[in-house]
C-alpha cells in the first residue's frame, strides 16, 4: 500500500527536498570550477588558451549554474505552495438541487427538491497501492479489509494517531462553490489536520453514484464519484456509510457507492449486500496497533432499508444485541475498536436517552472509542470506564453558509495505545464558504467552554484537550 507520506507529503518534506537540491547544485558548481581550473592550467602551460579567455568562459559557466540553482529552488518552493491547492474545474460538476431537512439557510440558498444527475466525467479515480480489501494477519488471524499503514505523525511504536470529522455532504448546497473552485478547495484550510494523523475518518452523508433512483422522501442526495479522489488527497483513509442518506438512490445507488469506493481504494463500513458485509469492520494496522472500525446507524427512514442476511442495506443498531455482537467480534480481531454511530436528535445539544444507553453498551461490548454524528451540531463528550464517547462532531462539509451552532465544527484527534487507552484533543473550526477554517483564539476558547458545559464527566482545557473531570 502506498504510504501516506507519498500520497500527501507535509510541507516540511518539500522544504527539505529544496535544501538538498540546493546543496547538490552547489557541490556540482564547485566541481565544475575546479575542473575548469585544472584544465585551464594545463592548457595555459601548453599555450592552447590564454588566461583571459579561460576566465571569461569560467564566469559564463558560473552564471549558468547559478541560474540553474535559483530555478531549482524556485521549483521546490513552488511545489510546497501548490500542495493541497484546488484541482481545476475538471473536477466540478452539478448534482441534485434539493432542499435539506438537516440545515438552515437563507432563502437565496434554498434549492429545488428534485435530484439532478449531471456528472461530467465517467471515469472514477483510483489510487495505486491503497486497497482496503487485502487480507493481512491481525493478532494471528486472517481478517479481510485489513491494511497496514506506516505511522506518519511522529507517534511512538505502539500508538496510533487518528482524526475524526462529522458529516460530509459534498453535493447540493455547496455545488456552486465546487463548480467555481473545485473539490480540493473545500479541504485547504484543514488540510494538515486531516493529512498528518495516521488514519482519518469521516461520515459520508450521501450515496456516490451516477445510477439509482431517488427514494420517496422529501430530502434525497446524490454525490459524484469525482469527489472520491479529493477525499483521498485530503488524507481520508475511511468513510462511514451507515446513515439515513445511504439509501437515497435506492439499492442500486447504495451498491454503486460501494463499487466506486472499492475501485478508488477508499475504505468504508456500514452498508453491504447482506448483514455479513454491512457489519464487517474495517481493520487497519499502524505502528503495530490494529484498529477495527464498526459503522452503525440508529437513524434509518424505512425498515426495508435495514440490512438483513438476504437483503442489501444499512447496518442498524435498533437491534442492540446485533450491534454489540459486531463490536465484540471486532474486539476479537483488533487491539482498538472504534464505533462510528449515526444517532441523536438534530440541532440540540441535549443527549437522547438512546445515545446515553447505546454509547455505554458499545463500550461494555469492547469499544474503546465511540464517535457520533447526525445532530448537525457539536455535542459534548463523556468518559465512561476509562473510554471516550464523542456524541456528535457536527457538520464538517455540508453547506455553504451555515449559521450559529451549525457553523461550528472541527477535527477530533485521538492518540490510542495498543491497550485501547486514548488521549483526545479537539481542533475547533468554523465553516466559511463551505470550508472548515481553524477558529480564531477568542472564538475557540468560547467553544471549548461551551463543549465542557455540555459534556458528561469530562472537561475541555484551553488547548482543546479532553480529560476526565476530577471529582
Amino acid at each position: 500500500m502506498e504510504p501516506r507520506s507519498e500520497r500527501h507529503k507535509p510541507k516540511k518534506v518539500h522544504k527539505q527536498q529544496a535544501e538538498n537540491s540546493k546543496k547538490s547544485i552547489i557541490i556540482f558548481n564547485a566541481i565544475i570550477v575546479c575542473s575548469l581550473f585544472i584544465i585551464g592550467f594545463a592548457m595555459w602551460k601548453t599555450g592552447v588558451f590564454s588566461p583571459v579567455k579561460l576566465i571569461s568562459e569560467q564566469q559564463q559557466e558560473e552564471t549558468q549554474t547559478k541560474e540553474l540553482l535559483e530555478d531549482d529552488v524556485e521549483i521546490a518552493e513552488s511545489g510546497d505552495k501548490e500542495e493541497g491547492k484546488t484541482v481545476s474545474e475538471e473536477n466540478s460538476e452539478t448534482n441534485g438541487k434539493n432542499g435539506d431537512d438537516e440545515q438552515t439557510t437563507d432563502a437565496s440558498e434554498q434549492l429545488p427538491n428534485d435530484v439532478v444527475d449531471a456528472e461530467k466525467d465517467d471515469n472514477t479515480p483510483t489510487v495505486n497501492g491503497k486497497n482496503s480489501v487485502d487480507t493481512t494477519a491481525v493478532n494471528g488471524k486472517n481478517v479481510d479489509d485489513t491494511a497496514t499503514v506506516d505511522g506518519k505523525n511522529g507517534n511512538e511504536a505502539g500508538t496510533v494517531g487518528m482524526a475524526f470529522v462529522g458529516d460530509i455532504l459534498i453535493s447540493d448546497y455547496i455545488q456552486p462553490i465546487v463548480d467555481q473552485y473545485g473539490y480540493d478547495y473545500l479541504f485547504e484550510p484543514a488540510l494538515l489536520y486531516l493529512s498528518e494523523p495516521d488514519i482519518t475518518v469521516g461520515n459520508l452523508e450521501m450515496p456516490i453514484t451516477k445510477a439509482g433512483k431517488p427514494i420517496d422522501q422529501k430530502y434525497v442526495y446524490k454525490g459524484s464519484p469525482n469527489v472520491i479522489q479529493p477525499l483521498l488527497d485530503a488524507g481520508f483513509d475511511m468513510v462511514s456509510l451507515a446513515n439515513n442518506h445511504a439509501y437515497d438512490q435506492g439499492k442500486e445507488g447504495l451498491l454503486d457507492t460501494i463499487a466506486h469506493l472499492d475501485k478508488a481504494g477508499l475504505a468504508h463500513a456500514g452498508t453491504g449486500n447482506n448483514s455479513t458485509e454491512a457489519y464487517k469492520p474495517v481493520i487497519k494496522e499502524v505502528n503495530g496497533v490494529s484498529i477495527a472500525f464498526v459503522s452503525l446507524s440508529h437513524v434509518i427512514p424505512y425498515a426495508e432499508f435495514k440490512v438483513t442476511d438476504n437483503r442489501a442495506g444499512i447496518a442498524e443498531t435498533y437491534d442492540v444485541e446485533r450491534a454489540t455482537q459486531a463490536v465484540e467480534d471486532a474486539k476479537q480481531a483488533a487491539d482498538v475498536v472504534v464505533v462510528l454511530i449515526h444517532w441523536g436528535e438534530e440541532r440540540v445539544t441535549t443527549l437522547s436517552d438512546k445515545q446515553l444507553s447505546l454509547g455505554k453498551a458499545y463500550i461494555d461490548a469492547g469499544a474503546d472509542l465511540v464517535i457520533g454524528h447526525h445532530p448537525h451540531i457539536l455535542q459534548g463528550f463523556e468518559e465512561y470506564k476509562g473510554k471516550w464517547i464523542a456524541y456528535s462532531l457536527g457538520n464538517f462539509i455540508f453547506s455553504s453558509y451555515p449559521k450559529d451552532a451549525e457553523a461550528e465544527t472541527g477535527v477530533l484527534d485521538a492518540v490510542c495505545s495498543k491497550a485501547g487507552d486514548c488521549q483526545l484533543q479537539f481542533h475547533p473550526m468554523e465553516v466559511k464558504m463551505a470550508q472548515p477554517v481553524p477558529m480564531e483564539e477568542e472564538m475557540a476558547q468560547q467553544l471549548f467552554e461551551k463543549l465542557q458545559s455540555i459534556s458528561v464527566n469530562a472537561k475541555v482545557d484551553s488547548n482543546g484537550k479532553i480529560m476526565k473531570k476530577s471529582k
